[in-house]
């Protein structure tokens, strides 16, 4: 299946009923915060992006433990659409970038009013949420066998 959110984000029938702008950001510069409110989503047009979140070792909080790191065609914080909760990490920018920052509410709405076009764009979302877990399965498995390993189990 060949889908481009830009392309959908640039229909006439889309950008009549979904808002969304282009922000530009700066190396270094933090674009969404772990724990605040949102529902926009974010699909990076350009430049990279690091996903960042908090843990506490040792009753310390440590912050800046990367999660992923995100580039062009990639997306973040759809998370709070779909479960209307606080941010789980924080996004900062890598590099110079180029960011469809986009209206979840809208965009859920108007998945709803237009299921075929909704599908795609679920579709799209599921495609790299489940690329996203695999990643993370291999991780945590490996962060697992260190520590059984530490365990001498």
């Amino acid at each position: 299946m060949s889908f481009s959110i830009l392309s959908f984000l640039n229909e006439n029938d889309t950008r009549a009923k979904v808002p969304w702008e282009e922000k530009k950001y700066t190396e270094g510069e933090t674009i969404v915060v772990e724990g605040t409110q949102g529902m926009e989503v974010f699909f990076i047009i350009s430049g990279t992006v690091d996903i960042l979140a908090s843990i506490t070792v040792a009753k310390e909080q440590q912050k800046d433990k990367g999660i992923a790191r995100l580039s062009a065609n990639e997306f973040f914080g759809e998370l709070s659409i779909f479960d209307n909760n606080t941010r789980s990490a924080t996004a900062v920018a890598t590099s110079d970038c180029a960011i469809a920052v986009i209206d979840g509410s809208a965009l859920l709405s108007y998945m709803d009013s237009n299921p075929e076009k909704g599908y795609q764009v679920l579709y799209y979302f599921l495609h790299q949420i489940t690329q996203r877990m695999r990643s993370n399965n291999i991780r945590a498995n490996t962060i697992m066998e260190f520590y059984l390993q530490e365990q001498g189990t």
